[in-house]
């Protein structure tokens, strides 16, 4: 039995009364209508649409499925913009749908592919030209192909140009650019790439048209044009009509020339990282960006890139822009370089840039070849937008390329190195210090106090923490830090807590215990006069936090409230999250053993002639990795402990050498070189009980581990009395 899908205006409950009826007529004769084989697809959509508005999700669901698997994308379209009886599906149908849980996925899937066609079908060429020859049809052909046009966007934009360039399609021209304005933003990029290859007369239209939109991308583009001393008379006063209009609306200061509008444009691209699918071109049905280029052969052309690096992709193609027309615009090469660097990070694994000719380098060696001024403005682009790779990249080009004069300057561009050593990323800080011992400078100067205190942390990179607790409760908050197993040094105030830091290797963060959100405003600006805690974060403790977030993200980024608490479980998340925003990363064991070592090595640098750098400053860390397992670690540890001149440096290096023997012979000897080299160097420093040890050493040793022994012995000035007593009675 066949029941018929159409109704009629009808008193209310009429209507109730009807569509229970159906439903009940429907539940008899459903299932022999369903299994006729001659019910083609387009009443499965009228099927599909029927039994939702029924109420009978079983049959809408079997008819959805069934219509999905039975046809394609294209099809399934065909046969909605054929129906005429449900064009209201999308408000009506699917509404209902969604609002039944057994319906929702298969109106979903409906849904998005009657979509994904409409996408391709609009930005079909044949489509796109047979719409704009509809434009010169009648009043409905006209409002159709209008709106077709517009949902093809910024695709449609070279067809419409390829028309507007046709004198023999004059009497469209109109039309033409008519359904430019209507479709806006989306043509606003295409076009301005194609203004500057127009001819004359369409470099006015298109002027026209870009003004009309009002969009101040094409701003730039259109001064590119009115600066060209080639450019035809009659254009240029059209385009500066049209400009004028976006200076005005878009508040932008008039005087600027093309180069520098282009520099702006490029920085407000490079800043759109968060917002990318936001920036003119991006394509959200396909998640990528398009990229318009003139190319002498086609004209305007598209090429798509990831979206994840679209940003940046304009950023590199506007700075070029400005540097095409001013080549001394040092800014616009730099924010090229971040761009290009910051793009090859972001590129999704797997994927490629189509963007990126193929005859240009990999980005670091433009970084390399721009030099020390332009990798400083990098480094400086990286830390205030928080980008620890490309900080990274700055920085090591910097290690390569700069000298002591330029990265010891203290002209303002040679900050950001300095900034780097109190960076929120471990590996920022270590590669800063890395780099500013490199260049060893002979004197001390501004900020050079912190470059030891950051290689001493590279060395003592492990998994424990060190808080320093500050505040009325800072004994109550250092028993739940030390259930967390964190190492915590306390005291009521700032100064008083950092005094007991002396001779300790520093820590990881630091955590207020009953002090107001004043107080702790207060605490942040005392600690960046000290330069072992300014780059620290800071965990506020407070009983409420909502007005201090606000108040402290004012501030500086460092300090995070959170509620106060003594559950260790309940902080535990605060405390990790905290430190997390000063370590970043985590470092692998192969990259934490390779940042100790250079560090050790540097280290040892300083010790034997880098003036500017006390390596004193180490000695607390350096005594903690005598008892580091790793063997480098520790003989390298005692060889620049060697060379300070301390009583507990000397001392330590005999314990360590004393129980040295089971770590192999090559330790050893290794540590008695250096308990020797420190004995030379500042005189006998051991207490009467490791003399003892060592002449216990002395007299049962052998090989050569015995003539280490011997050495250390002599460089002690130890009494000559006790090679006299061996020599007569042995090593008895």
């Amino acid at each position: 039995m066949q029941i018929a899908r159409r109704s009629c205006p009808c008193h209310a409950s009429a209507l109730f009364g009807l569509a229970a009826l159906l439903s009940l007529m429907m539940s008899l004769t459903a299932p022999s209508a369903m299994a006729q084989s001659d019910v083609d697809t387009a009443s499965l959509w009228a099927d599909y649409n029927h039994y939702v508005r029924i109420a009978r999700p079983d049959l809408a669901a079997s008819a959805g499925r069934a219509l999905l698997s039975g046809v394609d994308e294209q099809e399934l379209l065909d046969i909605v913009e054929a129906d005429t009886f449900y064009r209201d599906y999308a408000g009506n149908t699917f509404t209902l749908a969604r609002k039944i849980e057994s319906l929702r996925s298969v109106t979903d899937d409906l849904a998005s592919a009657i979509q994904n066609a409409r996408i391709t079908r609009s930005r079909e060429p044949d489509r796109i030209n047979a719409d704009i020859q509809r434009l010169g049809g009648s009043q409905r052909e006209r409002v159709n192909a209008t709106d077709r046009l517009s949902a093809a966007g910024q695709f449609a934009a070279p067809f419409l140009l390829q028309t507007l360039e046709d004198e023999g399609a004059s009497r469209l021209h109109p039309f033409v650019l008519a359904t430019m304005t209507t479709i806006g933003r989306p043509m606003v990029y295409p076009l301005s790439v194609a203004l500057q290859t127009s001819e004359p007369l369409q470099q006015g239209q298109i002027a026209r048209v870009l003004a009309q939109i009002g969009y101040p991308l094409a701003l730039p583009y259109i001064k590119e044009v009115i600066e060209d001393p080639t450019t035809d008379a009659q254009s240029k006063r059209t385009l500066q009509i049209a400009y004028d209009h976006l200076i005005r609306t878009s508040q932008t200061a008039p005087d600027l020339a093309a180069a520098d509008l282009y520099l702006a444009l490029s920085q407000n691209f490079y800043g759109s990282i968060d917002d990318i699918a936001g920036l003119p071109g991006y394509d959200r049905e396909t998640e990528t960006g398009v990229v318009w280029e003139y190319r002498q052969t086609v004209g305007l052309a598209s090429v798509r890139v990831p979206g994840a690096i679209y940003n940046d992709v304009l950023a590199m193609q506007t700075a070029r822009q400005a540097l095409q027309l001013n080549v001394d615009l040092d800014a616009a090469l730099s924010q090229w370089l971040a761009a290009n660097l910051r793009r090859e990070h972001n590129l999704p694994a797997g994927e490629t840039d189509p963007s990126y000719p193929a005859q240009w380098l990999e980005p670091n060696y433009y970084l390399l070849m721009a030099g020390p001024s332009r990798q400083l403005d990098v480094l400086q682009l990286a830390l205030d937008d928080s980008e620890p790779r490309l900080a990274l990249d700055a920085i090591r080009a910097l290690d390569h390329t700069a000298g002591t004069a330029v990265l010891l300057s203290s002209d303002a561009a040679s900050q950001p190195l300095m900034q780097a050593l109190t960076y929120y990323d471990r590996r920022v800080r270590f590669e800063a210090a890395f780099a500013l011992t490199n260049a060893r400078p002979d004197d001390a100067y501004d900020g050079s106090a912190a470059v030891v205190p950051v290689l001493a942390e590279a060395i003592r990179q492990s998994e424990q923490r060190y808080a320093l607790v500050v505040g009325p409760k800072a004994s109550e908050k250092a028993a739940v830090l030390e259930q967390l197993a964190y190492s915590v040094y306390t005291g009521d105030t700032l100064i008083d807590a950092s005094r007991k830091l002396e001779g300790e290797p520093g820590v990881d963060l630091i955590v207020t215990a009953g002090l107001t959100a004043e107080q702790v405003e207060q605490l942040h600006f005392e600690r960046i006069n000290d330069y072992r805690l300014r780059g620290l974060p800071i965990l506020a403790m407070l009983t409420a936090t909502s007005s201090a977030a606000e108040r402290f993200s004012a501030i500086s980024s460092s300090i995070r409230p959170a509620v106060d608490t003594n559950d260790a479980a309940a902080l535990e998340p605060a405390l990790a999250a905290a430190v997390k925003s000063y370590l970043g990363e985590p470092l692998d064991q192969e990259l934490a053993d390779a940042y100790a070592d250079v560090a050790l090595n540097l280290l040892l640098d300083v010790a034997h002639g880098i003036k500017a750098y006390p390596v004193a400053d180490a000695e607390p860390a350096l005594l903690r990795a005598l008892g580091d397992p790793r063997d480098n670690v520790l003989t390298k540890a005692a060889a620049i402990l060697a060379t300070i001149d301390s009583q507990p440096a000397q001392q330590a290096i005999a314990e360590a050498a004393f129980t040295a023997g089971s770590r192999g012979q090559e330790v050893q000897l290794s540590l008695l070189a250096s308990l020797a080299q420190s004995a030379q160097n500042y005189g006998n420093r051991l207490s009467p009980h490791q003399l003892d040890q060592v002449m216990n050493q002395v007299r049962e040793s052998s090989g050569e581990t015995a003539l280490g022994w011997g050495r250390v012995h002599g460089a002690l000035d130890l009494p000559s009395a006790n090679v006299k007593q061996m020599l007569v009675t042995g090593n008895e």
